[in-house]
């Protein structure tokens, strides 16, 4: 059943405004939180924008996860991103060059082109929307709300959550506080690391929907399951997108790397894109949920990760990858 968040958080912001405690995580520009439950350890970092163009949701990301004493995640981790594509930029449209748009979780940005809303492109930061920060014994809450700009305008609260099990989930709560209904896009740009021991390459996904229109170096073998027998650093980058309908039923993903390690992800949101990076020694699958709010209304969420470990598919995959190589010499 979904969770619903927020209220025990705004309680919380309540009890800990009195103490100061509150007033130090609003105030500091960056934070580390660790979560650990059983062998399940993660860090947690809060106000700490990505290098690069400004995109990612500053308010948090997983920077780090170990299970059972093995690494999983790389560089910047998992951190989410609204509007990748546009859907969700608030105010971009009304704004003229100069003037300035909301990305959610980020701030305010300037336009500086009458170019279409590109997620890469260097956009000058004009505010940063301050973040409030809550830790409990195995979660952490945190909470970010924006000025208006042309009529739009949110507040967001996400809390992390870890089990003893290897579990993490994020739960996600978006309201629209401004006068404008809007429609976002959101995903987790999920960094997990590639194995990066001899003799270890190669991955699997299986999913819970159909795939479609790999690209070189992905083969379908089957409808739901797609395998890499690539490099275990991919340089220069492969991006897979597909468009998918798949329902909250459907909405699963997992990560078999041939050294052992495992991530099953899922959610309580319908899908309208499915996309893999592979990049470095990372790799990121990444799935995209749309949300319609009214002015007034809210958005609930979920986000959910199972770290686990298994026998390795080195051997395995290693054989694919032989017999694969091996046809494509014959031909």
């Amino acid at each position: 059943m979904r969770r619903q968040r927020g209220y025990s958080f705004l309680l919380a912001l309540a009890m800990f405004a009195g103490s100061g405690q509150l007033a130090a995580a609003a105030e500091a520009e960056e934070q580390v939180f660790y979560l650990e439950a059983g062998e399940l350890k993660i860090a947690i970092k809060s106000g700490s924008p990505v290098s690069g163009a400004p995109r990612f949701d500053l308010s948090a990301r997983i920077a780090d996860v170990t299970w059972q004493g093995r690494s999983y995640v790389g560089e910047p981790g998992l951190v989410d991103e609204f509007g990748l594509e546009g859907a969700g930029v608030l105010g971009y449209a009304e704004a003229p060059i100069g003037g300035g748009f909301i990305k959610i979780g980020v701030g305010v940005l300037q336009r500086d082109s009458e170019s279409p809303y590109r997620f890469q492109h260097p956009y000058r930061w004009l505010k940063r929307f301050p973040v409030m920060a809550v830790r409990h014994e195995n979660e952490l809450e945190v909470a970010q709300r924006s000025e208006t700009v042309y009529g739009y305008a949110y507040h967001y609260i996400k809390s992390y959550h870890v089990g003893r099990d290897g579990d993490v989930s994020i739960h996600y709560r978006l309201t629209n506080t401004g006068n404008r209904p809007f429609t976002v896009e959101h995903y987790n740009h999920n960094f997990f690391r590639l194995p990066n021991e001899e003799g270890a390459s190669g991955c699997r996904l299986t999913t819970g929907f159909a795939l479609h229109s790999p690209p070189p170096g992905w083969e379908l073998a089957s409808e739901t399951e797609a395998r890499w027998y690539g490099a275990a650093a991919v340089h220069p980058g492969v991006f897979w997108r597909m468009v998918t309908a798949a329902t909250a039923q459907k909405n699963r993903v997992v990560l078999s790397l041939a050294d052992g390690r495992q991530v099953e992800t899922s959610g309580d949101a319908p899908l309208v894109r499915f996309a893999v990076w592979l990049e470095g020694e990372a790799i990121s699958p990444e799935t995209f949920s749309r949300h319609a709010l009214a002015p007034g209304a809210s958005a609930d969420w979920i986000q959910n990760y199972c770290f686990s470990f298994s026998t390795p598919e080195t051997t395995a995959m290693a054989a694919g990858a032989g017999e694969r190589r091996g046809a494509e010499d014959k031909s």
